[in-house]
């Protein structure tokens, strides 16, 4: 097994050069660049999502973000959000589950050589 280092140091999946971490990898987490809704920042999850489908991940995929809404104050305060960016957690939890099932039809379509249906 490749030893990566510190746990807590998070790594960057490269679409094209990290399909021998992707056999390690037990946990996976969306995660946008403004921390808020993961449907919604510059980050395109399709690449790196097809990455962990071609390594055949089977680990857990997670979805990280944050919005003073749901957090409430004192939590805010500690973890240093301050802005409202979504006031349901089932918001966040839909935008992560559309992303990874589109990934996943794409990915497979792709493959299948069938082009990808659109989405809605």
């Amino acid at each position: 097994m490749e030893r990566l280092g510190n746990p807590r140091i998070e790594r960057s999946l490269h679409p094209t050069r990290s399909s021998k971490r992707c056999r390690i990898l037990a946990y996976f987490e969306l995660d946008q660049n403004h921390r808020g809704l993961p449907d919604r920042g510059a980050i395109d999850f399709t690449p790196i999502l097809a990455t962990l489908f071609r390594a055949n991940y089977s680990g857990l995929i997670g979805v990280e973000a944050f919005s003073s809404c749901v957090t409430g104050p004192d939590v805010a305060v500690i973890i240093g959000i301050w802005r409202d960016m979504f006031a349901d957690g089932s918001d966040v939890a839909r935008a992560g589950a559309t992303i990874v099932r589109n990934a996943y039809r794409d990915f497979h379509s792709t493959r299948s050589g069938h082009p990808a249906l659109p989405t809605h």
